[in-house]
């Protein structure tokens, strides 16, 4: 069958990181976190967390668009 091995679609490879943390250079306090083989679920969850604590001002997320 011609079709990607569908654990290879969350898995983490060796030495791949579920989670990125970049801090931002410009902005104090700021970062951007790039998070692989995950869809919008978790990338909500955390925007959510984040949104919960009274010192962030903004987060939010943005996901590859469907072709």
């Amino acid at each position: 069958m011609n079709a990607p091995n569908r654990f290879e679609m969350f898995t983490l490879a060796d030495g791949e990181r579920l989670i990125e943390v970049i801090e931002d250079t410009k902005i104090p306090n700021a970062a951007t976190f790039k998070v692989v083989k995950q869809d919008h679920t978790l990338a909500n969850m955390l925007r959510a967390q984040l949104l919960g604590n009274e010192a962030v001002i903004f987060a939010g997320y943005k996901g590859p668009t469907p072709s």
